[in-house]
């Protein structure tokens, strides 16, 4: 009888393994799921086919008449829906977008593209970098803040930023970028100690944290 038994639980696992394998799920798993189940246990049903399911009965050995546990595993498989048209549509829109805030981000006169040129002229001569300097100055003053023609010390000082500086910034900046107008015609007046890009990198991330 042991044998018997034995067998049995055997052939019913066999069967039920091959039936995870089965490509429509719905039509062969059906008769096999219960229709009244055990108190405690819910089980809200299943839909689709794309579900891995495997089973176990920890008895090697059953004796008649006696109850045995009989485990059944469905799992989901979700990997398909990267593959669907609405998900591809969704992320090659997702990366569209996000090529066109970095486009944006890196624009002309945006201040990570001022940054970038900024730092670009360190290793130019004194007369390069104070002329850079006062250029790329006034296209990120242009392109971030709105302003048009040539933005002076003197508009600075009178309080052009007033929204973005306080009083003693506004007068610190503005002296630096009257220094920025003098080199730039009397370029015999550069100071070696003076360090024109930095100076210039600190006030554009400053303007960029408060505007």
């Amino acid at each position: 009888m042991r044998i018997t038994k034995t067998i049995f639980v055997a052939t019913l696992f066999f069967i039920l393994g091959t039936v995870s394998h089965a490509a429509d799920g719905e039509t062969v798993l059906a008769p096999w799921f219960p229709r009244n189940l055990p108190d405690g246990v819910q089980f809200s049903g299943a839909v689709g086919a794309r579900f891995r399911i495997s089973t176990l009965v920890k008895e090697v050995i059953i004796n008649p008449g006696s109850a045995f546990d009989f485990e059944v595993d469905i799992q989901a498989e979700f990997i398909w829906m990267f593959f669907t048209p609405p998900f591809i549509g969704i992320a090659i829109w997702s990366v569209a977008k996000y090529r066109t805030s970095i486009e944006l981000l890196n624009a002309k006169g945006r201040a990570s593209w001022v940054l970038e040129n900024l730092t670009s002229l360190k290793h130019k001569t004194d007369l390069l970098q104070v002329q850079g300097v006062f250029e790329l100055m006034q296209e990120y003053f242009h392109c971030s803040f709105g302003l048009s023609g040539v933005v002076t010390s003197a508009e600075i000082v009178n309080g052009l930023f007033a929204k973005s500086l306080n009083q003693d910034e506004a007068e610190r900046f503005a002296k630096f970028f009257s220094h920025i107008e003098t080199l730039k015609f009397n370029p015999d007046l550069s100071n070696k100690d003076c360090d024109i890009v930095g100076q210039a990198i600190v006030w554009i991330r400053i303007l960029e944290v408060r505007r």
